[in-house]
């Protein structure tokens, strides 16, 4: 899910999960009306890795746990590898029992995604939600969710609200919005073809990435990219 800022993504990810309802028609998923699910059944269906995630004051393994409370160790330790989260228990003092603290106060905000990444990876949920993840993260630790989302094995949809072009070229459909109505649908090459808002959108974000300081002291700009660059 691509578009500007205020054109209703968190919006759509919210009525996916079904924490909102919609003030009209209906959610469906594989023909069933989420309305009609009870939050248990709603939990087993969706996992959800928000912008910016919750952890409770408990150790690194209780709060990957949270997304499957009987996950075999061998399956919820895979889900933490995939995230990178095994890296990080080998440099906290009591490993996989140290506590995050207080909403994971204890560690950075991108360690904190990548345990909330695990969480949603554990789940055998077949529909997985992420609300723009990378947003706000470091080069590694952006490589490492973009890694772990890429890696999953469990069969599921993954919609993805992005603005990143390393998540968006990997897209299998992109959703273009605007103004809360869906103005452009298909896959990326489609929609770059099509020359329209989303192809406009890839242009704007490649040139934010691409700026970089020439030999005159003026920025210079490289060219735009096809899907392969």
């Amino acid at each position: 899910i691509v578009g500007p800022s205020g054109s209703g993504k968190t919006t759509v990810l919210q009525l996916l999960a079904g924490l909102r309802r919609p003030g009209a028609g209906s959610v469906l998923v594989d023909g069933v009306p989420l309305a009609e699910l009870s939050d248990a059944s709603r939990r087993e269906l969706v996992s959800v890795v928000f912008q910016h995630p919750y952890l409770f004051d408990g150790t690194v393994r209780d709060n990957i746990l949270v997304g499957d409370p009987v996950a075999s160790e061998d399956r919820w330790r895979a889900a933490a590898a995939l995230a990178r989260v095994d890296t990080l228990a080998d440099r906290l003092p009591g490993g996989w029992e140290s506590r995050v603290g207080e909403a994971g106060g204890s560690l950075s905000g991108g360690e904190r995604q990548r345990v909330s990444i695990a969480r949603a990876l554990v789940s055998r949920a077949p529909v997985l939600l992420v609300d723009e993840a990378t947003s706000a993260l470091d080069a590694e630790n952006e490589a490492a969710v973009s890694a772990a989302l890429a890696d999953d094995p469990t069969p599921r949809t993954r919609v993805i609200v992005a603005h990143r072009l390393s998540s968006i070229r990997a897209a299998d459909r992109v959703v273009f919005l605007d103004g809360g109505r869906i103005v452009e649908d298909g896959s990326p090459e489609e929609l770059l073809a099509a020359g329209g808002r989303f192809a406009e959108f890839w242009r704007q974000q490649h040139a934010a990435s691409a700026w970089r300081l020439g030999g005159t002291g003026e920025p210079d700009r490289a060219g735009l990219p096809t899907m392969e660059a």
